[in-house]
């Protein structure tokens, strides 16, 4: 092996330096872990709101407070000691119990009365009768006990007064009535009591009666 002079052993040892510190620095790179960049995180998953399906639903109409039984037939008068006699007119006063159904949810009706009812209160008339009947307002009574109305006077007569209106209200009617039956009785539209007073209440069909002496269906309101 030849001899190296000083200059040529310097030389191989600098070169011997540097390859030593590239292969260090490359074995530390090697060693180094590679950190990957970060992974977007999934934003939360959010449920549309349920949308409305369709109008709210309507609230219903409340059931009437007051059902009145038109019965002209069935129902016998009734003597009042202060009003006299009063014909096929009554409250009706509970559940119907029967086999079949009814338009009616009500009992069938009582005996001829007074109908005393709330101010303000919903109402409905129900004919039960063979024949066609209204119930009319025939005036109202200045006084307890005032004489009836010879004739029957109400303008509206036949014709049904709007859904909603006053049994108070002087043209008060139900209109005519069609026969109805025991399990199957005519209802009138839905009304409402009206103001406190006392009236008389009529049927346009029998209260000017062709025989004399007949007793048309008739009776006194008393709205509290």
């Amino acid at each position: 092996m030849p001899v190296l002079s000083p200059a040529a052993r310097l030389a191989v040892l600098a070169a011997a330096t540097v390859a030593g510190i590239i292969i260090v620095g490359a074995g530390g790179c090697s060693s180094k872990s590679v950190i990957s960049p970060p992974h977007p995180r999934p934003s939360p998953s959010i449920s549309p709101s349920p949308l409305p399906s369709g109008s709210p639903t309507p609230t219903p109409s409340p059931t009437p407070a007051y059902f009145i039984a038109l019965a002209y037939a069935q129902a016998s008068p009734t003597i009042d000691p202060t009003y006299g006699q009063v014909d096929g007119m009554s409250s009706i006063p509970g559940p119907i119990v029967s086999p079949s159904p009814s338009m009616n949810p009500f009992a069938t009706p009582g005996p001829s009365q007074i109908i005393a009812v709330n101010t303000g209160q919903k109402i409905r008339f129900y004919n039960y009768d063979v024949g066609a009947h209204t119930a009319s307002n025939n005036g109202t009574l200045p006084f307890a006990g005032a004489t009836w109305p010879p004739t029957f006077n109400n303008i509206t007569g036949t014709s049904a007064s709007p859904q909603g209106d006053v049994i108070s209200d002087v043209n008060f009617s139900t209109g005519t009535l069609a026969p109805g039956s025991l399990t199957a009785p005519s209802p009138s539209l839905d009304y409402f009591t009206g103001a406190p007073g006392m009236y008389f209440m009529a049927d346009f069909y029998t209260y000017n009666p062709i025989q004399q002496g007949a007793v048309p269906l008739r009776t006194i309101f008393i709205v509290f």
